[in-house]
């Protein structure tokens, strides 16, 4: 009973166990010495299969990059911690007791299909020998096949390829391989990788250390590295020659094109460019060039500041001389630049003017003073002064007496008029340019209503009305120049009480009528001889007159 009784409960043990496996995952744990598990490029491994009725689950201690499903690629998922696994897809599980672990899962698998785990070793090819495991069964074989991917070389100058942290000189397509250029010498910094013709495309090809796809064929790289060479430019003054750079190193000189960029620094406004500046500021040139040395591209580069100085520019007035009574006209005055460039120069004559006070100097009707005057300049606002340091000079204009001429009067001198007459022409032998005006007993009288004068060489008129204003008796007439003056006599005549000339005859009833003093005699002589006559008379009467007493 009991022996039936146990072996009845034995039996239904076994029963139920047999009945949940429909249920239940049925698990089969590998034993850690199987060699068919051990994997080349992981150390200590462990190999856990099992089956449920939903799906088909491996886990294995493999460094993977990438997993196929007869040759079809399944998608890599990081692990959140949960169990859900999407279809075909698979992660790499970053802990836990079974490390590396690797989880995968298809839809079905099928006796006969292939695994693929490839890595920088190869490709590991597993077959699915049982699509339904069971409890201690397989889904794959663990007789893997070992397919060694080609390998490409890597050939990097001036530095080193890395993959995992280890220098390597050949890769597998497909897999991200790390370039580390070597430390620059002293005065060089790098400067970009060169991927020759192989058409890798980097990471950041700028970047010292990058990676980079391995692909499927051979890679020369090279780390470039430019030098830092030192030059300098003196300082130039606006309009002359720029300075040329005198090399620290005269083995860095180039030897080529250079490439060249100009900015402004400070406060100077020129945005970066290849054109050389020309106005006066503060600047920078950097300089970027090759040369072959040793049969190798060498690059260069370096920059220096310099500066475009402000030209030193004089301008002055020419010194003005001048007689008294010359009018100064302003057209001739002529102004001096001393350090202008030829195109600037035109620019600055039509942006100076004279001073205010120096404008009553020129073209005016009254004649300046005889002495010695500043002529100021004063600068417009333009443009064009920016580029010069500016230094202002007064010219001198000097006014002297004129040089004295002795003029004559070559016709109309003295003359006597009666009152109403018209006066003759005066003619004056002086260039009516330096006639000044002409006074009369002491005043100046007015050109234009008192007289007239016109050249050839002076001829001087005077009007009626102001011989009809003058008195009876002689007036002194003096003409004056600039350089000269010359006078004359003008004697108004009185007439006689009929208002007729001395010594005029007027008709008396249609007779002549001679209104003279009648003395018997009207010579001269007969005059003389009656005046000594009365004169006898007298001195005879006053002796008779005498001798009485």
């Amino acid at each position: 009973m009991k022996k039936s009784f146990f072996k009845k409960v034995s039996l239904l043990a076994f029963a139920l166990i047999i009945g949940l496996f429909g249920v239940f995952p049925m698990t089969a744990y590998a034993d850690d010495s199987d060699p068919d598990l051990v994997m080349v490029d992981s150390g200590e491994h462990s190999w856990l299969g099992y089956y449920d009725v939903r799906f088909q689950t491996e886990e294995m201690s493999l460094s993977v990059t990438e997993m196929y499903v007869n040759d079809q690629k399944l998608t890599q998922v990081l692990d959140d911690g949960s169990s859900v696994f999407v279809n075909n897809t698979y992660y790499v599980k970053p802990e836990g007791f079974l490390e590396p672990v690797i989880k995968f899962k298809v839809d079905s698998l099928a006796v006969g299909d292939e695994v693929k785990f490839k890595n920088g070793n190869g490709t590991y090819v597993f077959k699915v020998i049982n699509a339904s495991p069971g409890m201690f069964g397989k889904l794959l074989d663990h007789n893997y096949t070992l397919v060694q991917d080609p390998k490409y070389a890597i050939q990097v100058n001036h530095g080193v390829a890395q993959f995992e942290g280890s220098n390597v000189t050949e890769m597998t397509a497909g897999e991200t391989v790390t370039l580390v250029a070597d430390s620059p010498e002293a005065n060089y910094h790098f400067r970009n990788w060169d991927m020759g013709t192989s058409g890798v495309t980097l990471d950041d090809e700028t970047a010292a250390t990058t990676t980079f796809t391995m692909p499927a064929e051979d890679v020369t790289v090279t780390a470039l590295y430019t030098k830092q060479v030192n030059f300098t430019v003196e300082d130039w003054e606006y309009g002359d020659d720029p300075s040329e750079p005198v090399f620290a190193d005269s083995a860095d000189e180039p030897d080529g094109a250079v490439e060249l960029s100009f900015v402004g620094t400070g406060d100077t406004t020129f945005p970066e460019q290849d054109t050389l500046p020309t106005e006066p500021g503060t600047y920078r040139l950097t300089m970027n060039y090759t040369k072959t040395v040793q049969g190798e591209t060498q690059y260069y580069e370096g920059s220096c500041d310099f500066e475009i100085t402000k030209a030193t520019l004089d301008i002055s007035v020419e010194d003005i001389n001048a007689v008294f009574g010359e009018t100064i006209p302003m057209d001739g005055l002529t102004i001096i630049l001393e350090g202008a460039l030829e195109e600037d120069a035109d620019t600055m004559i039509e942006n100076l003017e004279v001073s205010e006070a120096s404008q009553m100097y020129f073209d005016q009707e009254d004649p300046v003073p005889v002495g010695v005057y500043a002529i100021e300049l004063e600068q417009l606002d333009h443009p064009v002064w920016e580029n010069y340091n500016v230094q202002l000079h007064d010219g001198t204009l000097t006014v002297r007496e004129p040089e004295m001429v002795e003029y004559v009067i070559t016709a109309g001198a003295n003359q006597e008029l009666f009152s109403g007459d018209a006066a003759e022409s005066i003619v004056i032998d002086g260039d009516l340019a330096y006639f000044v005006g002409v006074w009369v007993d002491g005043e100046e009288i007015v050109m234009g209503t008192d007289y007239t004068a016109i050249s050839g060489s002076t001829i001087v008129t005077f009007s009626k009305d102001f011989v009809d204003s003058l008195s009876v008796g002689t007036h002194e007439i003096l003409f004056k120049y600039t350089n000269g003056q010359v006078g004359t006599q003008l004697t108004i005549l009185a007439k006689d009480s009929m208002g007729d000339k001395p010594g005029t005859v007027t008709k008396v009833n249609g007779d002549d009528k001679d209104h003279s003093a009648k003395t018997g005699d009207d010579s001269p002589m007969a005059m003389v001889l009656i005046f000594l006559a009365l004169s006898a008379a007298g001195m005879v009467g006053l002796r008779k007159k005498g001798l009485s007493k």
